[in-house]
C-alpha cells in the first residue's frame, strides 16, 4: 500500500479529513521526513487552510486541517474543521487521482 508518493520538492498524502490530496514541501525550506516510505514521519505539525464558495450552499466555506504524521498515523488537532478533529487514525493510500490531476493542497508549515 502507498500512503505517500513522491512529487516536486516532496510527497502528497491523502487527507480524509479534508478529502483531498495534501502536498508535503520537503527540505529546507519545508518539513522533514524520516525516510519511511511505509509508515513515515514528517515534522513540525501541518497546518492547511483553505477558503472557497459552495454553489450548493450559496456561502463561502472556510477549511482548517492541522494535524502530525508519525509512524504512518496521522494525529489531526482538536482545532480542525472536519468530522476527524482530535482523532489519530492510520494514513489512507494514495488514490489514483493524483495520477489523473486531482486536487492538492500545499501544506503550511
Amino acid at each position: 500500500m502507498c500512503v505517500i508518493r513522491r512529487t516536486g520538492g516532496g510527497f502528497v498524502h491523502q487527507c480524509p479529513g479534508c478529502n483531498q490530496l495534501h502536498w508535503i514541501v520537503v527540505g529546507d525550506d519545508g518539513h522533514r521526513w524520516d525516510g519511511d516510505l511505509e509508515r513515515p514521519t514528517f515534522w513540525p505539525k501541518f497546518q492547511n487552510m483553505s477558503t472557497g464558495y459552495s454553489p450548493m450552499d450559496k456561502q463561502q466555506f472556510h477549511r482548517h486541517c492541522s494535524y502530525y504524521i508519525v509512524g504512518g498515523v496521522i494525529q489531526f488537532d482538536a482545532d480542525c474543521t472536519h468530522p476527524y478533529a482530535g482523532k489519530s487514525m492510520p494514513m489512507p493510500e494514495v488514490p489514483y487521482t493524483f495520477l489523473t490531476g486531482g486536487p492538492v493542497a500545499k501544506a503550511v508549515a
